[in-house]
């Protein structure tokens, strides 16, 4: 598993939603440069990304490029292995705050879309694209748009999508076999083919037989042929917000893909978004049983 940290200039940990993307924005360079052959699938490589201000990203272009003025991204290539977590540490990635922002500005994207695209830029340097020649700089933008468009078509503006599903599964909750309990719970499962599968609980009077919503949709959504899952939304009857059980949790954790998003709902419209390791982490996982 890659390790990505998001930190500011003196090394505290971001968690927000531009670091969250900033993740993504990795795992899927890591994904994409795995199936070119660049680097192995299931390699454990770390990253670390820096958002700075202008004055500090320009102190740092001065004392390493001797350039007395900010620049958006900077990267500065390690790649030493770390004895304590066993990862290849690539390097680190400067990007700064105020120049995404412009940058947002001018071009007319958000500065989600912006800090994702200096982040992917920054990594490819890392594993040895470079834009020093015409060729070079061809494939680089190729690796790019690769990257890029996974970016826009999976993590960007996903609200609407999000909100859509739930309103769908609001509707599946009276399908729901819930005589036990009273919690009618719907799921769906989004591939990464953009293809979508619902289903419900299945509760039996010998309990341990009951079948949850989520394993219902991934089980429609695997004979149907998927294998991989970017996005996996659960809603129920409760006036909280539904978590999948743990079973449901190791069983999804089969088909995820490194970007992969849980979405728990509320019958209100509210939701969470977790990455999947967030609530499944150190699930278990027989390596190289496939090249996932």
């Amino acid at each position: 598993m890659n390790t990505i940290n998001v930190m500011e200039f003196d090394g505290e940990q971001i968690d927000d939603v531009i670091a969250g993307v900033i993740k993504d924005a990795c795992d899927i360079v890591f994904w994409c440069n795995a199936d070119n052959g660049l680097i192995k699938k299931n390699s454990n490589n770390q990253v670390n990304v820096y958002l700075l201000s202008d004055d500090e990203i320009k102190e740092i272009n001065k004392k390493h490029r001797g350039i007395d003025e900010p620049t958006d991204v900077l990267s500065f290539p390690l790649d030493i292995d770390d004895p304590d977590s066993g990862s290849n540490i690539l390097g680190e990635i400067l990007i700064s705050r105020q120049m995404a922002e412009k940058q947002a500005v001018m071009i007319g994207h958000s500065y989600e879309r912006e800090a994702a695209f200096l982040c992917v830029h920054g990594l490819l340097h890392l594993l040895d694209h470079d834009h020093e020649n015409e060729e070079d700089e061809s494939l680089m933008i190729k690796r790019q748009k690769e990257a890029v468009d996974i970016i826009e078509r999976d993590i960007l503006d996903q609200d609407k999508f999000i909100k859509r599903v739930i309103r769908k599964l609001d509707g599946l909750k009276v399908n729901a076999y819930a005589p036990y309990s009273g919690i009618c719970v719907t799921a769906a499962v989004i591939t990464q083919d953009n293809r979508i599968f619902y289903g419900v609980n299945v509760e039996n009077s010998s309990y341990g037989a009951t079948s949850c919503a989520e394993r219902n949709a991934v089980g429609a959504a695997v004979l149907a042929g998927a294998d991989l899952f970017k996005m996996i939304i659960i809603a129920s009857s409760l006036d909280e917000l539904i978590y999948p059980c743990g079973i449901c949790r190791q069983i999804i954790g089969e088909f995820t893909l490194p970007w992969t998003k849980i979405i728990v709902t509320k019958p209100d419209g509210q939701y969470v978004s977790y990455r999947y390791e967030e609530l499944m982490p150190h699930g278990f996982e027989i390596k190289n049983r496939r090249n996932k």
